[in-house]
């Protein structure tokens, strides 16, 4: 493995994962701004989960937690209020009775109507001046980073 041997490049690395936590925190408060103005009553939490269930319906709580980056014991009371608010319905495994498969609810389903557009504003804001393949490049980028992180 190599090692950093300049300050430039643990500045380099220093900005970068700067760069990556301010723009996570953009995102977050874009969508917390724009889930008030339309008055769905959902934190930037609950709007992860219900985007992970829209994307893969049906998945138990500890591969939720994986994606939000949670336990699983913290991510109960995120699905309790989901449960209350009718968005999501909690069934047992019947591989294993100690694993809830969690799924959306009709309502849950109708949701994604209002948070679609939020969603095509925000990626239209990423790529003003900025060209689809450089979004595509650096999508790829990440994923390559995180992959490397992660061996």
């Amino acid at each position: 493995m190599n090692q950093i041997k300049t300050p430039q490049e643990i500045e380099r690395l220093v900005t970068m994962m700067d760069l990556i936590q301010s723009i996570r925190q953009d995102i977050k408060g874009y969508f917390q701004a724009r889930i008030r103005e339309i008055n769905l009553n959902l934190t930037f939490e609950m709007f992860q989960v219900m985007v992970i269930l829209w994307r893969k319906d049906g998945i138990n709580q500890q591969e939720i937690a994986d994606r939000v980056q949670k336990n699983k014991a913290s991510l109960t009371p995120l699905l309790d209020n989901l449960s209350i608010r009718n968005l999501v319905v909690r069934n047992e495994d019947p591989s294993d009775r100690r694993n809830k498969i969690i799924s959306l609810t009709t309502e849950g389903r109708n949701y994604e109507a209002h948070i679609q557009p939020l969603i095509s504003d925000l990626y239209d804001a990423i790529k003003e001046d900025i060209s689809v393949e450089q979004v595509e490049n650096m999508t790829t980028m990440l994923r390559k980073i995180q992959s490397n992180i992660k061996n």
